[in-house]
């Protein structure tokens, strides 16, 4: 298939888009068929772009630049998102597929989402063309960078783009129907959580992306639309929840332009375009201005529960907008006087919300038994996290928070709830774990094993390997266990990778880093003990399962088949907190300052 129909089919994606967005603001009434004409002519040039590069028509530059001779087939389609143009161009097909199958057919919804489609498709056709000729072709081309071919570049990317896509729905559902809006949340965060997890497993395995969180940008635009998420979740109050679902639009579309143009050094620079800019941010201006009206609109009677309960989830939804305020103030920094901000900016200035949050979004009433489970489960917690070696007293104070959750969360009567509770706290005890991780720098000799730890590390086999790149891999036993570690280097990029082996247990992990090896069978190596890293996924795991749960649950207040007569009470008044009339009322206001 020639490139020119992917040229014509971004041309006609945005053309579509221009109409359908004209036409609803003037009200013309059939303006959602030109939504759904540009999503397929977006998905077309996808598809066009799909096959150059599984084709490996080198003619196309971005083929030429991301594409090279022998590799394997998944990992070809997956050059699709390996690069600025790519990237920018399936980005934009995920979202418009979101905005096409989850816009009500109303007129400013409409509008919003064709008028976004319109940006997003002129920004690729103008700005990061995908289909740019050669004038000579090469006779090969030069592939992705090295550390993005493997198994998790199929996963990772999609699910990201899908769950940045899916936290711009529910502020398009949310006048009209607002348990349909909480499902799509719900479902945003389901896919958010597992796209964050197995990023952060990708960077553990992977020397060359610097540990499993490093706060990088992209890590941290993602971490804000999570935290915004998880309070919209958690909010009592359709008008809360609205405000927040418009909130998302301006932090997706603002990370996005953010990471993408360059302004801050990141790991995941090869997505980097500064010419994106010209449409991004214009669009970041858009939404922001959207949000500032749906928040005056939305303003109303507080009408919350006035319970000891309700005043609870007011607080727990409180923190969680304030550590998404202060993770994306670090993330802006750099526009502010002052040096680039370092971990340690989010890690002290996170910590107070986060150990008041956990306790607050699993205490279920302050009656004498929670208070002496939450009392229990403190000490529990406190007591893994010194038996860790975590001595330090906030570490210790985070694990205790953990632990009172764990102990107060799990109602039997509360299962989903109780699964992403749980999760949370498992996903913080493990934090404190890795706080208290070791480092020890080795030299391994052939049939030699070593300590380190208590754990046994015995250097088997060193091998070269220099076809499709230069490697020297190590054959290791950590514990018994058989492994490899390797040091690949991509002569043509001047690239040099280390990939860890790591032995997984549920108490720690041991990872050995190759660093350097030598004619005499003697390997220079690294040597990490990370107790607790898998609760992490375990936790993260169990937030996503809940939060898809929640999805696909048709009754937003639906508990268990017995449910109790406070948890019928505290969802009647979370139901009737706002009525459809003083919603429909609110699209009214909404329509009139627009």
């Amino acid at each position: 298939m020639d490139p020119v129909v992917g040229t014509v089919a971004l041309a006609t994606a945005a053309a579509a888009a221009a109409l359908g967005t004209a036409s609803a603001l003037l009200d013309r009434g059939r303006f959602r068929p030109w939504l759904r004409a540009s999503a397929v002519a977006v998905w077309v040039a996808t598809l066009v772009l799909s096959i150059q590069i599984w084709t490996e028509n080198y003619e196309v530059t971005y083929v030429a630049d991301h594409v090279r001779p022998g590799m394997d087939g998944a990992l070809r389609l997956a050059a699709l998102w390996a690069g600025s143009e790519g990237s920018m161009l399936f980005f934009c097909a995920v979202v418009v597929a979101v905005l096409a199958v989850c816009t009500p057919p109303r007129r400013w919804q409409q509008a919003a989402a064709s008028g976004t489609t319109a940006v997003l498709a002129t920004t690729c056709a103008l700005a990061a063309d995908p289909f740019e000729r050669l004038d000579l072709a090469p006779l090969e081309g030069l592939g992705p960078p090295p550390i993005l071919e493997h198994p998790a570049m199929l996963i990772h990317p999609p699910l990201l783009y899908l769950g940045m896509a899916l936290c711009l729905a529910p502020a398009l559902t949310a006048f009209g129907d607002d348990g349909a809006a909480r499902r799509v949340a719900a479902a945003a965060t389901a896919v958010t959580t597992a796209a964050l997890a197995l990023g952060a497993v990708w960077a553990y395995v992977e020397l060359g992306w610097g540990g499993w969180w490093a706060w990088d940008p992209v890590e941290n635009v993602a971490l804000v639309c999570w935290l915004l998420l998880l309070a919209s979740l958690h909010s009592r109050r359709q008008t809360t929840r609205l405000r927040l679902y418009a909130a998302l639009w301006p932090a997706v579309f603002g990370g996005a332009a953010l990471t993408r143009t360059s302004l801050r050094t990141s790991v995941h620079a090869f997505a980097d375009a500064s010419a994106i800019g010209w449409g991004l941010w214009p669009l970041t201006a858009l939404a922001t201005a959207g949000a500032l009206v749906v928040w005056r609109v939305a303003a109303g009677p507080s009408g919350h529960s006035r319970t000891w309960h309700g005043r609870q989830r007011t607080v727990a939804v409180a923190l969680l907008v304030i550590s998404a305020a202060v993770v994306a103030l670090g993330t802006y920094r750099p526009f502010l006087p002052g040096a680039a901000t370092q971990g340690w900016f989010y890690s002290r200035l996170l910590f107070g919300p986060l150990v008041l949050a956990l306790p607050l979004m699993s205490l279920r009433s302050a009656d004498r038994k929670n208070v002496l489970l939450a009392a229990a489960g403190g000490m529990v917690g406190a007591a893994v996290a010194l038996s860790t070696g975590a001595h330090q007293p906030a570490q210790v104070a985070l694990a205790a928070a953990a632990g009172s959750a764990m102990a107060t969360g799990l109602s039997p009567r509360q299962q989903v709830r109780s699964l992403a509770h749980l999760g949370f706290a498992l996903v913080a005890v493990g934090i404190v774990g890795t706080t208290a991780a070791s480092t020890v720098a080795s030299t391994l000799q052939v049939g030699t094993p070593q300590t380190v730890r208590g754990h046994e590390v015995e250097l088997i086999a060193l091998d070269v390997v220099e076809d499709p790149f230069l490697a020297v891999e190590a054959s290791i036993e950590i514990d018994g266990s058989p492994h490899v570690t390797s040091i690949v280097q991509r002569v043509d990029r001047g690239v040099r990778i280390s990939e860890a082996a790591t032995d997984r247990g549920l108490l720690g992990d041991v990872q050995v880093i190759l660093r350097s090896a030598d004619d005499t069978g003697a390997a220079a190596v690294l040597i990490n003990v990370q107790p607790l890293t898998s609760l992490v996924w375990i936790g993260a795991a169990m937030i996503a399962a809940a939060a898809l749960c929640t999805a696909v649950r048709r009754d937003p207040c639906h508990r268990s088949s017995r449910p109790t007569a406070a948890d019928s009470t505290d969802c009647a008044r979370a139901v009737s907190v706002e009525s459809e009339s003083r919603l429909r009322a609110q699209e009214d206001d909404l329509h009139t300052h627009l």
